[in-house]
C-alpha cells in the first residue's frame, strides 16, 4: 500500500526514514513549545501569587501596629472607660429604681 505524503513542496510517494524522523521531531518541539508556555505562565502567576500574598501580609502587620499603637495613646485606655460607663450605667439603674420606688402616687 503506498501512501502519500507533502512536506512543504516537496510529495514523496515512499518517505525515507530521514523524514519521519523530521516528522517525529517537528511535532515534538511543538508540544515542547506548549509546555515551555504553560510552564512560563505557571511560574509568572505563582510569582504573582507570592507578591500579592507579602502585600496581604505587610498591610496586615501595618493595621495591626497602628491599631496597637491608637489604643495606647487614648485616655483614658478603652477598657477602664467601658468600666466607668458600667458603673454609671449601674449608678443611674439604681437612682431610677429607688426614686420610682419612693414616689408617691398622686390623684388618690
Amino acid at each position: 500500500m503506498l501512501r502519500r505524503l507533502a512536506i512543504g513542496s516537496m510529495s514523496l510517494t515512499q518517505p525515507g526514514p530521514e523524514i519521519c524522523i523530521m516528522v517525529v521531531e517537528q511535532g515534538f518541539e511543538a508540544r515542547a513549545g506548549l509546555n515551555r508556555g504553560l510552564l512560563a505562565g505557571g511560574v509568572l502567576v505563582g510569582i504573582g501569587s507570592l507578591l500579592g500574598f507579602t502585600g496581604i501580609v505587610l498591610i496586615g502587620s501595618t493595621l495591626l501596629s497602628m491599631t496597637r499603637t491608637r489604643l495606647s495613646q487614648m485616655q483614658p485606655p478603652p477598657k477602664e472607660l467601658a468600666r466607668l460607663r458600667l458603673r454609671q450605667a449601674k449608678a443611674a439603674v439604681s437612682t431610677a429604681r429607688d426614686a420610682w420606688r419612693t414616689e408617691s402616687p398622686t390623684g388618690t
